[in-house]
């Protein structure tokens, strides 16, 4: 897990983009923070859609999952990042901080939690590996943040994968 304090190093234009915005929007204001997420939920664009409605698009229309077993991250669902930001607006934290999953898990099994919650089969998941796909851009392996200072910030624990999915599940597609 990366922290708040390691050196950013990117790997593609999106990384060195958003550290660039991280970097315009703290140059010169200590009363900033900045925010580094991985987020899942409902996509509000119907010409779109997020990881969680792409692999719930292919358990149910292909009974298919290739899960990434070698590609790591922290991922939140978007209800509890609201509450977390929220709870971040009543602190005097400035800084970087990162807010993620209270563990952290490889794709592959995120897709298997996927399919469980929403009741298909996780035997429809299957591993690939990084390597099996041929992307235009150099992708991360390791993409989960240490949010331990976070814990420490909001005096909380960070919120599981599984509950929410689960509260994903039960908010219904809107």
């Amino acid at each position: 897990d990366r922290s708040e304090s390691d050196d950013p190093s990117p790997i593609n234009v999106y990384g060195e983009t958003k550290l660039e915005a991280e970097r315009i929007v703290t140059q010169g204001r200590e009363d900033s923070v900045v925010v580094r997420t991985s987020f899942f939920g409902w996509n509000t664009r119907e010409e779109s859609s997020g990881l969680v409605e792409w692999m719930l698009h292919r358990l149910r229309e292909e009974g298919d999952l290739p899960g990434l077993a070698d590609v790591y991250f922290t991922p939140l669902y978007a209800g509890d990042l609201a509450t977390l930001l929220f709870d971040l607006l009543e602190t005097e934290y400035r800084g970087t901080l990162h807010l993620g999953a209270s563990k952290r898990l490889d794709k592959y099994v995120f897709g298997e939690c996927v399919a469980d919650i929403f009741e298909y089969d996780p035997d429809d998941v299957r591993p690939i590996t990084l390597g099996d796909l041929d992307f235009d851009a150099e992708r991360g392996r390791d993409l989960s943040l240490d949010t331990s200072r976070a814990r420490r910030v909001l005096d909380r624990q960070m919120p599981s994968v599984e509950n929410g999915l689960e509260r994903m599940r039960e908010d219904g597609n809107r």
